[in-house]
């Protein structure tokens, strides 16, 4: 099922660029920048920079690399303590876990905000 819908979508243009093959990322580009402009009924604002090669920032690339690592390892751990959970409580305990967690997730988030020290991601890192 999956490989019909992927026949179907084109590949994306950064990845095309990354790869060299910068004349298919400016294809797929142009019909996409095509479609948008038919749907609009206007020509696009000019593009600020044509460049397609992925720039990540330094603060994206530390952010993927922490919350990678973490992921593994809290995998792990709540693994082990759901069934530790699981064989005290039973089921209703591990439903309290999960809206627990969901909870304080959502009330950190909501309080502390992504720590970024006032740096946009969308600006790159010198």
């Amino acid at each position: 099922m999956v490989w019909l819908i992927q026949r179907g979508l084109p590949e994306s243009p950064r990845w095309l660029a990354a790869r060299g093959r910068h004349a298919q990322a400016q294809a797929i580009v142009d019909v996409i920048e095509r479609d948008v402009r038919t749907e609009m009924g206007r020509d696009l604002p000019p593009v600020v920079s044509s460049d397609l090669s992925p720039l990540p920032t330094r603060i994206r690339a530390h952010a993927l690399g922490f919350t990678f690592c973490w992921s593994r390892l809290g995998a792990m751990f709540v693994g082990y303590w759901v069934a530790q959970i699981v064989a005290l409580y039973g089921v209703t305990g591990v439903c309290t876990l999960i809206g627990g967690a969901t909870a304080i997730i959502i009330v950190g988030i909501g309080a502390l905000g992504p720590c970024t020290n006032g740096m946009s991601l969308e600006t790159p890192s010198p």
